[in-house]
């Protein structure tokens, strides 16, 4: 019994062999995404993984991952941002989904001009918790079904009326789906059936439009996107190890992933707002190493200058290197560029972190100070998981991986305070996220035997 995973990324394309009864590696390869035809990085790939197995081995089972077509363009629309358009933002992260806007209540005119110029490819339609306000969600349909849009709409609200928004918007041909409330009571957050919704439309819409069909011979079925197969070994993980955090340092994005139900350590301290799932990712496009990297270098200056001084660098045109950086084959030739490329890793890890986790903020009330929490406390997680190239290539690995604990004038960031560092030098966490549905304790094996332990910088 041996498997064949791949995960087509949108930087690298990579393929892994798996003895499923010993759960041992057979082996592994990794080549330059292929976008103009996704098929020829794939064809590449096998070429170079082929001569690492034995002769004519064959494989029961055949899965894929991709995030290739850079993620599903995503606009929520929520009763209340703070409520529902927050429920609806978190279940589109988990699914692979970009969000390029939240709006709140009836969406007006100007809202709809902006969804042409925005145009998204999938609209999640919130609102109204179950058996509460039936106005705004069907409301907001017929705006959309009147607009003439083509867009996917997934309708995610008030159960009462999700039928008879769904048929507004069917009978305007507005392809749409019915999901589950994200939002069914205050305080609950129900994502799951929408993050299905929505990656089955990145699966349809997206990812098979670029040739994967073509390749099923081969991979077999493409089960999910990237992420969430990662997600998905990572939640195993903490089901036999404990609470984690895991930042995916990748060429376009760096993805942050907990698993950890984050509720506040201190007694003092009171959680507002909606609390993040246990098992929560973010994407931050803004923070990638290759394509990225420009962007990268604009919203991480203040911190990456002071990585710089720290480690005694001279001044240095960031910008202008960030430019010859971006290429996705681009890779450091001497010790100085090493350096600079290590530093922009910690940066973006850290920047990525701190939009991560939860938020304290102290008031001034006639009883004392109060500490209000918005999002997660992982102040207490000991495991901390690193993924992608700059960190298995970096200098020095848990240097980068320590812009993940707290560190001086972040106290109000509920960042861990110590914790171990792992790293993925096989990059196998996708592929034992492809293999937990049916072959759990072999993905699980599979996770131990290639995480390796990192010395703190």
């Amino acid at each position: 019994m041996n498997a064949l995973l791949a995960d087509i990324g949108s930087t690298y394309t990579k393929l892994c062999a798996v003895d499923l009864d010993t759960a041992t590696l057979l082996g592994t390869s990794a080549v330059l995404t292929t976008p103009a035809d996704i098929r020829l990085g794939v064809q590449q790939a096998w070429k170079k993984l082929k001569p690492q197995l034995p002769v004519g081995l064959q494989f029961s089972v055949r899965r894929a991952a991709s995030s290739a077509a850079g993620g599903l363009r995503l606009v929520a629309v929520g009763l209340v941002p703070e409520l529902t358009g927050d429920a609806a933002r978190m279940a589109a992260l988990g699914a692979w989904a970009k969000v390029l806007k939240v709006y709140g209540h009836r969406l007006l005119a100007s809202d709809l001009l902006e969804l042409d110029e925005l145009a998204p490819d999938i609209i999640l339609l919130a609102g109204g918790t179950d058996g509460g306000d039936c106005e705004y969600l069907l409301a907001n349909a017929t705006s959309l079904a009147a607009r003439g849009l083509q867009t996917a709409v997934v309708i995610a609200g008030n159960r009462e009326v999700a039928d008879e928004a769904l048929a507004v918007l069917q009978a305007a041909k507005v392809p749409c789906v019915v999901a589950d409330n994200v939002l069914p009571r205050l305080g609950c957050l129900a994502v799951e059936s929408a993050r299905h919704a929505i990656r089955q439309l990145f699966l349809s819409r997206i990812v098979l439009a670029k040739g994967l069909t073509e390749l099923e011979d081969l991979l077999g079925e493409l089960v999910m996107p990237t992420p969430a197969a990662v997600l998905a070994g990572l939640e195993l993980l903490a089901s036999a190890k404990g609470e984690l955090l895991a930042v995916d340092l990748g060429g376009a994005t760096t993805d942050v992933y907990s698993v950890a139900t984050g509720y506040p350590l201190d007694d003092a301290m009171l959680s507002v707002g909606l609390m993040p799932p246990r098992a929560y990712r973010t994407v931050e496009a803004d923070l990638g190493m290759r394509s990225s990297a420009s962007g990268a270098v604009e919203a991480t200056a203040p911190l990456l200058s002071q990585l710089a001084r720290a480690a005694n660098l001279e001044e240095f045109d960031w910008h202008s290197w960030s430019i010859t950086m971006s290429q996705p084959e681009w890779l450091p030739d001497n010790e100085a560029a090493a350096m600079r490329e290590m530093l922009l890793a910690r940066a973006c890890i850290q920047q990525a972190i701190n939009r991560h986790v939860g938020c304290v903020e102290v008031l001034a009330t006639p009883l004392g100070r109060s500490y209000i929490l918005k999002g997660k406390d992982l102040r207490d997680v000991k495991q901390v998981i690193g993924i992608g190239g700059a960190i298995k290539f970096g200098q020095n690995p848990g240097f980068i991986l320590a812009g993940a604990l707290q560190q001086p004038g972040e106290l109000h960031l509920m960042k861990p305070k110590q914790a171990h560092f792992f790293w993925d030098p096989a990059y196998c966490l996708f592929a034992a996220g492809l293999l937990a549905s049916s072959h759990a304790e072999c993905a699980l094996q599979l996770i131990e035997q290639t995480l390796q332990l990192l010395p703190e910088a």
